[in-house]
């Protein structure tokens, strides 16, 4: 549903909004092709072009589950080495040796390395506020009224997306994905979990 109604914004010219439904869908559908390339598409379609962060290529080649794995495939992961490993725990104390050595060890360390990968995604999400910009146009200021300076020289626009700093009265401080930070109305912008 949620990537339907992108879809449907980005159609009606509602890039702020299609990229925000773009991105709660994808809390649930982490790794569907097609919501990665109309979420993409829809990043090229804004005005402003902030640089998005990608992790360190070796690091991710090395943590590859952690990266290239959705979530439910990990946690299937983790049952299938998690279910035999205290299967075979339990044969051994009993006496009966029915697998070497480095089954136990490879179904202990692979659940070990499954189970921290889920909960470190989890504790990111929970800990990290994400939001998108909604209004077509917003002038972004060093405080959290009218009367502050502009922090940039060109307003935000509809699209750009954010991590959420604080929310103070009407006005929220955020942070760009270039690391830059700013304020802006409350009123101009979705955090992507305000919908859940």
């Amino acid at each position: 549903l949620l990537y339907n109604t992108g879809n449907a914004l980005f159609l009606a010219g509602d890039i702020g909004r299609a990229i925000l439904n773009y991105r709660r869908a994808e809390r649930l559908i982490p790794h569907d092709r097609t919501l990665l390339h109309n979420l993409t598409y829809a990043r090229s379609r804004r005005i402003d072009q902030i640089r998005i962060p990608t992790p360190n290529r070796p690091l991710k080649t090395f943590l590859f589950w952690h990266y290239d794995l959705a979530t439910h495939t990990r946690q299937i992961l983790f049952a299938i080495f998690y279910i035999p490993l205290w299967l075979l725990a339990i044969l051994r104390i009993l006496g009966w040796r029915c697998a070497p050595n480095w089954t136990l060890a490879v179904c202990a360390i692979a659940s070990l390395l499954l189970t921290g990968s889920i909960l470190v995604e989890r504790s990111a999400r929970l800990d990290a506020s994400e939001g998108v910009v909604l209004a077509g146009e917003v002038v972004a200021r060093k405080g959290d009224s009218q009367a502050y300076q502009p922090s940039f020289d060109s307003p935000l626009h509809a699209g750009t997306e954010f991590t959420l700093l604080q929310k103070r009265s009407d006005w929220l401080e955020l942070q760009l994905t270039d690391g830059r930070q700013c304020w802006i109305p409350a009123s101009t912008a979705s955090t992507i979990n305000a919908g859940r």
